[in-house]
């Protein structure tokens, strides 16, 4: 699950994208996913942003449930970049700079879902 903007969705007027990473999250999880088949990419500037009227808490929907809490944080921040999206994908370790290191590991008989949220601009995959 990717959220791999740079600047273009960062901060609270872009919360959507880091709210449905998170409930994408959560549903896998819900559906029996373990963590060490799940990569997460997501900005992570919202749920403790000073805008935030519920620090430490996303929600999704009006009335929802916290969707943050349990998420792993692979890549977050400055290592949400194109080159580390494309060297988790196809297992490359060597080409990733930061983040948790953890890549898709599969073989041809595999089958890999990638949920990716963005708005997308100049020089951002999207």
């Amino acid at each position: 699950m990717v959220s791999p903007e740079q600047s273009p969705s960062t901060k609270m007027e872009n919360l959507s994208s880091m709210a449905d990473v998170c409930h994408a999250y959560q549903l896998l999880k819900k559906g029996g996913l373990k963590d060490e088949n799940i990569v997460v990419f997501m900005y992570d500037d919202i749920a403790f942003n000073e805008e935030n009227p519920r620090p430490g808490v996303i929600i999704n929907s009006p009335h929802g449930s916290d969707v943050y809490s349990g998420v792993p944080k692979d890549y977050i921040g400055d290592d949400v970049t194109v080159n580390n999206f494309f060297a988790v994908i196809l297992g490359n370790k060597t080409a990733l700079t930061g983040g948790s290191g953890k890549v898709v590991d599969s073989g041809p008989n595999d089958h890999i879902f990638i949920y990716y949220t963005d708005h997308g601009g100049p020089g951002v995959l999207g």
